[in-house]
């Protein structure tokens, strides 16, 4: 019996059940990890509350990133040359445009999180970087259909291939896994930059967080990272 024909709608459907099962996991790992976190002793509270707006947005980087550089990945790897020039073109849109510059704003009062007013800084992050997940999934959506374009010019005998990699995909937590690791060293480059404790043990095998620190103190900036760096750590966009 032959499969019945693929249809746009049917494409569509698979892109929103990857992004949704992808964006679940993050915020999933986002309320389990965070209670985990030390919170900082810091002299300037309302400073560290400022710069917690860079922490959120890049881990918001990393997050759209990978979603996004998973499905491009996977592809790129298996779709023929024409589709690949064609991804490549797709992310280099991405990495120009990166996030709406409206999703980058002011913190305000947080909502409840961990329930804990002893740790404020975790509070802030927790809410924040949980409506920012929550606001990046359209986002990612459109991103992943623009990758569904170029395949449909493309080679669109491939599009039930792309479907099917999609769902694998969505129950893939790669993207999960390496999202947790960012969260944690991001957290310990932030509070050792705005209170008492040491990054020493922070993995950051290429130096992003590090390079990333440096620019977020302030005077005498660390050069900032390479294209290579911020894609090999999984970030499409430079934010924060």
């Amino acid at each position: 019996m032959s499969k019945a024909p693929r249809t746009t709608h049917d494409d569509f459907e698979a892109i929103d059940r990857y992004v949704a099962a992808t964006f679940d996991r993050y915020r999933r790992t986002l309320v389990a990890q965070l209670p985990t976190f030390v919170e900082p002793r810091v002299a300037d509270p309302d400073r560290a509350l400022k710069r917690l707006r860079f922490l959120v947005e890049t881990l918001a980087g990393f997050a759209i990133g990978s979603a996004i550089g998973a499905v491009a990945s996977a592809t790129r790897r298996g779709f023929g040359d024409e589709v690949r020039a064609g991804i490549g073109r797709v992310l280099g849109r991405v990495m120009l445009t990166g996030a709406p510059r409206d999703t980058i704003s002011e913190l305000t009062a947080p909502a409840p999180f961990l329930r804990d007013p002893t740790r404020p800084l975790l509070e802030s992050l927790g809410s924040q970087l949980h409506a920012r997940l929550c606001a990046a999934v359209p986002e990612v959506r459109a991103h992943i259909a623009q990758l569904h374009a170029e395949i449909t010019r493309a080679a669109p005998a491939q599009l039930r291939a792309f479907s099917d990699e999609l769902d694998r995909l969505a129950a893939d937590d790669a993207s999960d896994l390496a999202f947790a690791d960012q969260l944690a060293a991001g957290w310990l480059f932030y509070t050792a930059a705005v209170g008492d404790l040491s990054h020493a043990a922070a993995p950051d095998a290429r130096g992003t967080w590090r390079s990333w620190t440096g620019r977020l103190a302030g005077p005498a900036p660390a050069p900032p990272p390479t294209e290579a760096q911020i894609r090999s750590e999984g970030f499409l966009m430079q934010i924060g």
